[in-house]
């Protein structure tokens, strides 16, 4: 039986794209979103990389809390 609550945990791994530019060096302001076996999720985002990622860029969750997702671009190793 389910809660229905998310577990944000589950979505470390999982592909999404960039809403909102994520600025670099772990700047808030970036929102992704992550489609979810259940749902579509919007989330604040931040990341390491140098650049910011521009709106559309494929992404993949590499940690994630209840307010904010840490992501990489998709096919791009983590330091």
């Amino acid at each position: 039986k389910s809660d229905g609550s998310l577990k944000y945990e589950t979505l470390v791994g999982m592909t999404g794209t960039v809403y909102v530019t994520i600025p670099p060096h772990g700047e808030p302001g970036g929102q992704v979103q992550v489609s979810h076996p259940s749902q579509l999720i919007t989330m604040a985002a931040v990341q390491d990389g140098d650049t910011p990622l521009p709106a559309q860029t494929r992404i993949v969750v590499t940690h994630a809390t209840t307010y904010q997702l840490t992501v990489r671009p998709l096919g791009v190793e983590s330091k």
